[in-house]
């Protein structure tokens, strides 16, 4: 008697599938994206292109870790309902330089 192998086609394994592609797609993107915001908005050469991607990077390594972290101690519903609300204030009050 031969047993079928379980399907690996199961709803956990593509929600993690899809996640992978729309985090790895967006990280793709971001090198164009934050280049052409930097020679377009910030007036930058080549130089500061790359500066300011280097930059981006460098804070994306150190404070996605701190995030899943406070994200896993005070729940993760909090944390995204948190910053949901915070993030329209900290863009359109200016925060950030980016307005003229």
């Amino acid at each position: 008697m031969t047993r079928s192998p379980p399907p690996i086609l199961t709803r956990p394994f593509l929600l993690v599938s899809f996640a992978s592609l729309a985090y790895f797609v967006s990280d793709g993107t971001s090198f164009a994206l934050v280049s052409r915001f930097a020679i377009g908005e910030l007036q930058a050469d080549a130089f500061g292109a790359g500066l300011t991607y280097g930059a981006f990077s460098l804070s994306a390594l150190v404070l996605r870790p701190l995030s899943g972290r406070l994200a896993d101690r005070s729940g993760r519903r909090e944390t995204t309902s948190t910053s949901t609300h915070e993030w329209p204030d900290l863009e359109f009050d200016g925060r950030w330089g980016c307005t003229p």
